[in-house]
């Protein structure tokens, strides 16, 4: 089952706006950004910007947003395959090759998840985008029967799966995504394998 992932159209001026934006994230902290900045990098009209954005919340949420969109339709992606860590029969057989979606889709958005997660943004990015993934992860226990540690609760275990995941992508992002998605979904793939499969095989 394939699942459609739609992805917002940027405008011209969009592109112009977020460009600016992330060039001055680079130089200044989020809260001493102010809008005349981001139009005058821009070369954008003040009219042309609350065309598109409210305030400079609205830009950055709505940048945000779009980044837990992608990032959770994603994961929907790979739990409906069923993933390979369900069906391998060895550790040594797992590639890798669903869960490099998430890699690939952080490397399409790469100036704002470097931003983002090294805390150039807002100070919450991280917990939030981590709740995201903690709220999908929810959501698979529902389409799968997963074996359990009854000794741990099922929110602990996902809470824990939750982290790893934000470890992984801040250890490939901080060390310049020197491995391949693949290599870095084969990462995950082998997590959930250890955790969940290992002892059930």
């Amino acid at each position: 089952m394939e699942i459609s992932v739609p992805e917002k159209k940027l405008t011209r001026v969009d592109r112009l706006i977020r460009a600016a934006f992330a060039e001055l994230l680079q130089k200044k902290e989020f809260p001493k950004i102010k809008v005349s900045e981001i139009i005058a990098k821009a070369e954008v009209s003040r009219s042309a910007f609350y065309a598109h954005y409210v305030d400079i919340y609205d830009l950055i949420g709505q940048i945000e947003q779009e980044l837990f969109s992608g990032f959770q339709a994603r994961m929907l992606q790979v739990q409906v395959s069923g993933t390979e860590y369900r069906d391998c029969p060895s550790e040594d057989l797992i590639t890798g090759k669903y869960e490099k979606a998430y890699f690939e889709y952080i490397r399409e958005q790469k100036v704002w998840w470097e931003l983002f997660m090294s805390g150039r943004g807002r100070a919450d990015f991280v917990p939030r985008f981590t709740h995201v993934i903690y709220s999908q992860l929810v959501e698979s226990t529902r389409l799968w029967d997963d074996p359990i540690d009854p000794s741990i609760p099922q929110v602990t275990t996902l809470v824990m799966a939750a982290w790893t995941y934000v470890g992984v992508i801040s250890y490939w992002l901080e060390t310049g995504m020197r491995e391949s998605p693949l290599d870095m979904g084969r990462v995950l793939a082998v997590y959930w394998y250890r955790f969940l499969y290992q002892e059930k095989k």
